[in-house]
C-alpha cells in the first residue's frame, strides 16, 4: 500500500470526486479526514470505510468558513497527530476553491505515493496564522525533498514553495546543502531567492576559518568577496579583511627620545608620534614606539 502511515484531508468528501478519492487513499493505506456540508452524506461515507477497515474521521463544515476549516484542521491533528496529503476538491464555486494553502497547476503532476508538500503548506499556514508569524525557517532543504526521484517533479516542488512563502509575505530563511559543481544540491534555489549567503569552513595549516561570501542580494549593492566569521556567545562577528586599508591619518607632531644624539641623527626632533623606529647594532636591537 502505497499510502501506509499518510493521513489525507479530503474537502467535498461526500460525494462525485471527493468520494471516489477518499475509498482510492483509503485502500492504499491512508487514513481519511473527510470533510463535507452534508453531514448524511458524511457518515453513509464513514461507515463504508469503516465496514472496509478503513480508519476515517469526518467533518461537517462550509469551506468558505475559515473557522470552520481550521477547527476541522485541528479535529484531524488531534485524531491522527499529523495531515500528510490536502485534496483541494471542494469550493466556494466551482471555478474557485476556498482553501489556498497550494497553489496547484494541471500540468505539475505528482509522483504517485511518494512524499509531497501539500500536508506541510497546511501546517505552516496553520502555525502562521495561530501566532502571526512574519518568520520562517527551515533547515534544512534536503529534508524536505529526499523523498523526491523525479528530478522535474522536485524541482517543481522547489519553485511551489518558494512561490507560496512570497506570496503569504514571509520573511523566510533556508538552509540548504553545497551541490557537486554547483552552488546548492538542486541548482534552483540561488535563482529563486533574494538573497543568498554562501558559508564556507576551510582547514589551512591544521588552522580552521570560517568564511562567507554573499553570492546575491536582489535589488542592493554588495562586496562580492569572502570575509572571514566568528561564531561565539555573542553571536556572529565578520572581519571584512579586503576593505581594510592604510588611509589613517598621520601625525606629523614629533616626540623627543630623551636622548639628545639620538634626537640629533632624527633632524634634532625625535620620532614622529604614532610611529615605530627600529635601532640596531652589533650587541644591541631595540623597537621605540610613539
Amino acid at each position: 500500500m502505497r499510502l501506509a502511515g499518510r493521513v489525507a484531508m479530503v474537502t467535498g468528501a461526500a460525494s462525485g470526486i471527493g468520494e471516489a478519492v477518499s475509498h482510492l487513499f483509503a485502500r492504499e493505506g491512508a487514513s481519511i479526514l473527510a470533510c463535507d456540508w452534508d453531514r448524511e452524506r458524511l457518515e453513509k461515507l464513514r461507515a463504508a470505510l469503516a465496514g472496509e477497515g478503513r480508519a476515517a474521521r469526518c467533518e461537517a463544515l462550509d469551506v468558505s468558513k475559515s473557522a470552520e476549516v481550521r477547527r476541522a484542521v485541528e479535529a484531524g491533528l488531534g485524531a491522527f497527530g499529523h495531515i500528510d496529503i490536502l485534496v483541494n476538491n471542494a469550493g466556494i464555486s466551482p471555478k474557485k476553491p476556498f482553501l489556498d494553502y497550494i497553489f496547484l497547476e494541471p500540468n505539475e503532476i505528482r509522483e504517485t505515493g511518494e512524499y509531497d508538500l501539500e500536508g506541510l503548506f497546511v501546517r505552516l499556514q496553520y502555525a502562521v496564522e495561530t501566532i502571526g508569524a512574519k518568520r520562517v525557517l527551515l533547515d534544512t532543504l534536503e529534508a524536505l525533498f529526499s523523498g523526491f526521484s523525479n528530478p522535474a517533479i522536485l524541482r517543481s516542488e522547489v519553485r511551489r514553495l518558494f512561490r507560496w512563502l512570497k506570496e503569504k509575505g514571509l520573511t523566510t530563511v533556508v538552509t540548504a546543502e553545497q551541490g557537486d559543481g554547483t552552488l546548492t544540491r538542486q541548482g534552483l534555489e540561488e535563482y529563486v531567492s533574494d538573497c543568498v549567503i554562501l558559508l564556507d569552513d576551510r582547514i589551512q595549516d591544521q588552522v580552521s576559518t570560517r568564511r562567507m561570501r554573499i553570492v546575491k542580494y536582489r535589488g542592493s549593492s554588495h562586496g562580492a568577496d569572502e570575509y572571514p566569521f566568528l561564531i561565539d556567545e555573542h553571536g556572529i562577528s565578520v572581519l571584512p579583511v579586503t576593505t581594510l586599508g592604510l588611509n589613517h591619518a598621520i601625525s606629523d607632531e614629533r616626540v623627543s627620545t630623551g636622548v639628545a644624539d639620538l634626537d640629533a641623527m632624527m633632524e634634532g626632533k625625535g620620532y614622529y608620534r604614532g610611529s615605530s623606529v627600529l635601532v640596531s647594532g652589533t650587541a644591541v636591537c631595540t623597537i621605540f614606539s610613539a
